[in-house]
């Protein structure tokens, strides 16, 4: 008998088992990653409110799969762990994501998304097959929502080759993982050297906490919490565009509406730890402990 608690729906599965209480759909996916996925790809679209909307149905895609990867890392948990960290909402949930029905809603969700990325500036495949010529490539959304579904398939593959992995093997799979989750949307859709920078900085900061992570412990006191993530996705950014600056001994990449907006964006999410940064700066004679206070995530 079918109830409640096994009916599947998207970003259920992360809100009530793997983060209760974090609120993370808003506070991660909708105020984090969104932003950033919309400044990288609709920015330069002919229509980016219809090509934002493609996004999100994308996002939408491809989180119904990654949930089967979080489901996937409890159960491994809870089969191989001697004391394994699972919420007691797992249990109560965790006949929901062993049905079919996660890749229903993502399949369904990524033809959408497909569709109004397809109106909004016309799919740019990532590779053309050199069997299918590319004018006939745009003819149908058959070939891009394909791209999507391979695309769909790899990120899974990763995530269940990572939950077999032991947890120190883990640490230098994240960085591949984290790069399924941003840069997968190349697979049907285009970006510029600005965009790939603030897609390569936001997975580089994520990957050098899960390392430290990792490598202090890898138990939920071992996550670097006082390290200034956005602070550091921000500087990460800057870096990037001036050595693709120094490289080509050219600034058009700073000075494009797209680069300050990303910068304004990274400022109005990282004011807090910027303030916290800029209050330590005094010279080393007003402070010969060296004492550092954490940054306020």
């Amino acid at each position: 008998m079918t109830t409640l608690s096994d009916i599947y729906l998207p970003f259920f599965y992360l809100e009530k088992v793997k983060r209760v209480q974090e609120n993370y759909t808003f506070k991660v996916i909708l105020w984090d990653d969104l932003p950033i996925l919309w400044l990288a790809f609709s920015w330069q679209a002919n229509h980016p409110l219809i090509d934002g909307l493609g996004i999100v149905m994308l996002l939408v895609s491809f989180w119904c799969i990654y949930e089967i990867g979080y489901y996937e890392n409890d159960y491994i948990a809870e089969r191989y762990e001697q004391k394994p960290k699972l919420s007691p909402t797992y249990y109560l949930h965790k006949q929901m994501m062993q049905t079919a029905y996660p890749w229903v809603w993502s399949l369904i969700s990524g033809f959408l998304g497909v569709a109004l990325i397809e109106t909004a500036q016309n799919i740019d495949l990532l590779f053309y097959p050199p069997f299918i010529e590319p004018e006939i490539a745009f003819n149908s959304l058959t070939l891009p929502f394909l791209y999507w579904v391979a695309f769909l398939v790899s990120a899974r593959l990763c995530f269940w080759i990572y939950n077999h992995l032991n947890k120190h093997t883990r640490t230098w799979l994240y960085l591949l993982l984290q790069s399924f989750r941003y840069y997968g949307f190349l697979a049907i859709t285009a970006t510029n050297s600005v965009g790939t920078s603030i897609l390569s900085a936001h997975i580089l900061s994520r990957s050098i906490l899960y390392i430290v992570y990792r490598y202090s412990g890898g138990n939920a006191d071992s996550w670097p919490k006082e390290v200034p993530v956005k602070l550091l996705r921000c500087l990460i950014f800057i870096f990037l565009l001036s050595a693709i600056a120094l490289g080509t001994h050219s600034l058009e990449l700073w000075q494009t509406w797209q680069t300050g907006a990303i910068i304004l964006w990274c400022l109005v999410q990282g004011n807090k730890q910027i303030r916290v940064m800029l209050s330590q700066v005094k010279p080393v004679f007003e402070d010969g402990s060296n004492d550092v206070r954490t940054a306020t995530p």
